[in-house]
């Protein structure tokens, strides 16, 4: 569960910079847009980290270590929150995403970027 929140709060660390600008929500066709094919690319607490969002839903997270770690992942259109699941966890969680500066994301064409 640590594991689960450190991977997405360094998600929302990506697309935003707390305390430099105000944060905005971002809405389910720009978080769809946002990820959808692409790799993000972030560091939490010193350990980077790099997370491929496939078209069809699927996760894959990496760590430094590289021990891989595959999930779901969907927006909700009614709520606009990301919402993911690790296979090792049971239940789905939601999330905000927010955005500040998008010169603070990374996001790459291709999971070979994994």
């Amino acid at each position: 569960m640590l594991l689960r929140k450190t991977i997405l709060v360094g998600l929302a660390l990506c697309i935003a910079c707390a305390g430099h600008a105000q944060s905005v929500k971002l809405t389910s066709n720009q978080i769809l847009e946002l990820l959808s094919g692409k790799t993000v690319v972030g560091s939490w607490s010193g350990k980077d980290y790099r997370q491929y969002f496939d078209e069809d839903g699927s996760t894959t997270f990496l760590g430094k270590d590289n021990n891989k770690i595959i999930g779901k992942w969907k927006v909700d259109q009614n709520t606009d929150e990301l919402k993911s699941v690790l296979y090792e966890d049971q239940e789905w969680e939601a999330w905000y995403v927010m955005a500040v500066s998008y010169t603070h994301l990374r996001a790459h064409e291709t999971r070979e970027d994994l």
